[in-house]
């Protein structure tokens, strides 16, 4: 349940609920106060989740637009937006980060496997991946990890 301005006014609070939640095609961006559940988060095409405070998901969180937090986004397995995925403070994954723009964090972007965007990767600190790290351009306050080392790359 979304008022006219898109903002969550629903009856179950989603701050930290148990199960899954999908989010139906063309709603633009729909925004939370803050997102948590035990499953995932799916926004279907043509929609993207913001929220004030922070998104996170035990499994995956997926949007056919953006992902955006106030603070952090965080999923246990993967990250994917058609479009950017931006956060105030860090975004991790316990598995794989995937943009179909940016990805930027005013901290630390990480994840257990593989984080890819087809523009740019930007973080003010610190970027790790345990395998790779892939963007048109990335750029880290700190440095850029991923194992093994030559995983690093620029991408057209």
């Amino acid at each position: 349940d979304f008022n006219n301005e898109n903002k969550y006014v629903g009856k179950i609070d989603v701050s930290d609920y148990v199960g899954n939640i999908e989010i139906e095609e063309e709603l633009g961006t729909v925004f939370f106060d803050k997102l948590k559940v035990s499953g995932h988060i799916i926004a279907e095409t043509g929609t993207g989740i913001e929220s004030s405070e922070s998104i996170q998901a035990g499994t995956f969180i997926e949007a056919g637009l953006s992902i955006k937090a106030a603070t952090f986004i965080e999923a246990g397995e993967s990250i994917e937006a058609v479009r950017d995925i931006k956060a105030v403070t860090l975004i991790h994954s316990g598995l794989c980060i995937n943009s179909g723009r940016d990805i930027e964090a005013g901290e630390y972007i990480e994840a257990g496997r593989d984080i890819k965007a087809a523009l740019d990767i930007k973080a003010g600190m610190d970027i790790k991946s345990a395998w790779s790290v892939k963007a048109g351009n990335i750029q880290a306050e700190w440095g850029v990890t991923a194992i093994p080392k030559k995983a690093v790359e620029k991408i057209n």
